[in-house]
């Protein structure tokens, strides 16, 4: 391996799964949305970027076994659980329900052996990219309602139904730990406060849609649209906060954190979508075709940056190298 690649290997950081993360909820937006082709092309996108994060994660584990465990024990490590799931999601729309089944294994055996250890080293003082342990989790409770609903396996509702209550718990105990100026000072991961709960409302609509289709806990489809909605207008009632910050304390420099506002972005749409469509809302499926381009616009800037700051360190390590 050569040193510039070494390098760069070096410096991917766990936030870097949102990158995954953040492409990957844009292709299930899109798909909610209509818009099929171009979801394809984001998928496609999200499993390369998916397998070079894994093939990082193989080299580091040779070269350094030791700082691989010890990075995997914060709670940005579960980027890995929610890209796995986010793209496991995208493909159970398509139709893939073995794939999606094979993500969902994937997905939920990186989150066992993931959560203890970033429950563990929970801080104090957390921040927006805490909060990935209610996204990942989130994450595998949204998949297995999908996938129940796909393959009409009805038992899988129940483990999804566990994961998105505990995913709100958690939501709910990291958020007490974060400084109420994160929404100004975050550099990207702040994002994460509303779409925690936007996927949320999503793992709960697919619950909803699921038990529903199913014939499963007839008794409890009123408690889950109500949960749905709940959670639907609590990540709304983030959004304007988020927005404002922005404008407020405007971040133009990249930074890998800004995918987990890709993410956030990508994820309102997809929900939007989904609830919309749950809840017989004609403006909240118009809200979601325009938040989805709004995703794709985000998602562009971002990685526009990414590409800048690779560019600026394989030219540097060149000079380096002939100086």
């Amino acid at each position: 391996m050569s040193r510039g690649a070494a390098h760069l290997v070096e410096e991917v950081h766990p936030v870097a799964g949102a990158a995954v993360m953040g492409t990957g909820i844009v292709a299930v937006a899109l798909f909610s949305t209509g818009h099929q082709g171009l979801s394809d092309v984001f998928l496609g996108l999200a499993l390369a970027l998916w397998v070079a994060l894994a093939a990082v994660v193989l080299v580091r584990l040779a070269r350094d076994p030791g700082g691989v465990v010890h990075g995997a024990r914060a709670a940005e490590a579960l980027t890995a659980v929610a890209g796995t799931c986010v793209i496991g999601t995208r493909v159970v729309l398509g139709g893939s329900d073995d794939a999606g089944a094979l993500l969902l294994i994937a997905g939920a055996a990186l989150w066992v052996v993931l959560v203890v250890p970033a429950l563990r080293a929970l801080p104090p003082r957390a921040h927006g990219g805490t909060l990935l342990l209610c996204v990942g989790t989130e994450a595998v409770a949204g998949l297995a309602a999908a996938l129940a609903a796909a393959r009409g396996a009805s038992w899988l509702l129940v483990p999804a139904a566990a994961l998105a209550v505990l995913g709100l718990v958690l939501y709910l105990d990291v958020v007490r730990r974060i400084d109420p100026r994160e929404p100004v000072r975050g550099h990207g991961d702040h994002w994460v406060l509303g779409g925690a709960l936007a996927i949320a409302a999503l793992a709960f609509a697919n619950l909803h849609q699921g038990a529903t289709a199913l014939g499963a806990a007839p008794d409890l489809h009123g408690a889950l649209r109500t949960a749905t909605i709940a959670v639907a207008v609590a990540a709304a009632l983030w959004l304007p906060v988020l927005v404002v910050s922005e404008v407020a304390a405007p971040r133009l420099r990249y930074d890998a954190r800004r995918w987990a506002t890709v993410f956030p972005v990508g994820m309102y749409a997809a929900a939007a979508s989904v609830v919309g469509k749950t809840e017989g809302s004609g403006l909240l499926r118009d809200v979601a075709g325009v938040l989805v381009w709004v995703a794709v616009a985000v998602w562009a800037v971002v990685l526009v940056g990414l590409l800048g700051r690779v560019g600026g360190r394989v030219a540097a390590g060149r000079a380096s190298a002939h100086g």
